[in-house]
């Protein structure tokens, strides 16, 4: 979980040192959301941006002379301003995982966890930062269709001047608009009550709409684009001809050794390698059944009519599941005729593997953490480490909880003050500015038009 926070001034003369003021409380007060890192991005009147971001809480950042000079220059220059509190959920906790991500004209930031990033930039540590690549070079709008995963988005284009806000229906993004002024956080409820101490009257928050692309240039908002959902794509794999099937869709499997497959189960099963293509175009596939019995070699066949792109579709997939129809005795051992053959739908674990979420389901329901004893959580996969032990179904998996206490030990240790006396105000300040100059990436907190 991350936390947005933004404010778009209505003012030709863009922010003043209360608005400032007002940037400050709102990104404390998001960090409950969020405290691995702090990032803000400021929109000069010239549209041009400027970055800075820093592993680090906000009050920390705030205490920087970078900091100083940035509000400084923000105060009747800008009228934007971004900011993020990252809790890491992909990636090492350091500053050039920090949000905002800058690539070519994009400045972007996000809250939520992306499942298919590596379809976007397989060379990022994070999936925010994948999509910033992505939006950099395609439309938003089909970008925004292809991603599976929760997320909110605002991102600045540098080449059309516009800030750019978006969310699906797993993300809340809230504003207040007010005469001169639209504030937007992650919590509508944080930024009516930051809202409402400036004012007598009570404003309250309301959600961006979903699958929306709201913009915002020099004169306001401009305009508003709808955009699909993410939709799963269905298997292309339809296989005809069985005689025992009477023309379901189908592909049959021939099962050494025993197994507990029954009319009409629907195991899942890794199709590994395309063997062959027969004389009469059926094409022979091997693989692995991978539940409810696990780590048992097949050969399976295909009718004539199903695609060689489908079953390497197949293959890439990594896991397919289809429905038992029928299963028999032959000289090559047990048998069973698959139907409905299809990718199957997938969970990504927090140490970046993706398993079948019918398994994902199953491991739920008959294993608990092996590090504390507790219970797994369903809606915390992305937070719950997978791992496969050599022995058929078994694993190794650390729950939620254990994994985020061990993330915050590493962070504790690696963000800990090097002072002696802690209540030496200015041996604090240096210490963190020390910091903050030997990041790497310095560029980055320099004012510059993005590229």
């Amino acid at each position: 979980m991350c936390g947005i926070v933004a404010m778009i001034s209505k003012s030709p003369s863009g922010f003043v040192h209360s608005d400032l003021d007002m940037f400050q409380s709102m990104l404390v007060s998001d960090s409950i959301r969020g405290e691995d890192s702090t990032g803000v991005f400021g929109i000069y009147k010239n549209k041009q941006a400027r970055i800075l971001k820093q592993a680090v809480e906000p009050q920390l950042m705030f205490r920087c002379d970078e900091w100083g000079d940035f509000r400084t220059k923000a105060i009747n220059s800008m009228n934007v301003l971004v900011g993020h509190n990252r809790y890491a959920t992909r990636g090492t906790v350091n500053t050039e995982n920090a949000h905002p991500f800058a690539e070519g004209k994009i400045c972007l930031v996000h809250n939520g966890t992306l499942h298919n990033q590596k379809d976007f930039n397989k060379e990022v540590e994070v999936d925010s930062h994948a999509i910033a690549h992505a939006f950099n070079e395609k439309p938003a709008k089909e970008v925004l269709s292809q991603i599976n995963g929760a997320f909110a988005f605002i991102w600045y284009d540098r080449e059309t001047g516009k800030l750019n806000i978006t969310r699906n229906s797993e993300r809340p993004l809230a504003y207040i608009e007010t005469s001169d002024m639209i504030y937007i956080a992650s919590e509508g409820g944080m930024i009516e009550w930051l809202v409402n101490r400036k004012t007598s009257k009570f404003q309250s928050a309301k959600l961006f709409d979903t699958n929306k692309i709201y913009s915002y240039g020099l004169k306001g908002a401009e305009e508003t684009e709808s955009y699909e959902a993410y939709r799963p794509k269905p298997s292309g794999v339809v296989v005809h001809t069985s005689p025992k099937t009477q023309h379901i869709p189908n592909i049959s499997t021939t099962i050494h050794g025993p197994h507990a497959f029954k009319f009409n189960d629907e195991p899942l099963i890794r199709i590994t390698e395309l063997i062959e293509v027969q004389s009469n175009n059926m094409i022979r596939v091997r693989g692995k059944t991978v539940w409810p019995t696990g780590g048992i070699d097949f050969v399976g066949i295909a009718a004539p009519k199903v695609n060689i792109d489908d079953i390497h579709a197949l293959i890439k997939s990594g896991y397919a599941t289809g429905v038992v129809r029928s299963t028999y005795s032959t000289n090559c051992g047990h048998s069973l005729w698959l139907g409905d053959v299809k990718p199957a739908e997938t969970v990504e674990m927090y140490n970046n593997i993706k398993i079948p979420e019918a398994l994902w389901k199953n491991v739920v329901q008959h294993h608990e953490c092996d590090k504390c004893g507790g219970a797994l959580k369903e809606n915390q996969a992305d937070m719950t480490s997978f791992k496969y032990k050599n022995k058929l179904n078994q694993y190794r998996i650390v729950c939620a909880d254990c994994v985020t206490e061990s993330i915050m030990g590493v962070i504790d240790e690696a963000t800990s003050p090097k002072q002696q006396n802690s209540s030496d105000e200015i041996q604090g300040r240096e210490s963190v500015s020390k910091d903050f100059t030997d990041v790497p990436f310095r560029e980055i907190t320099e004012e510059c038009t993005l590229h």
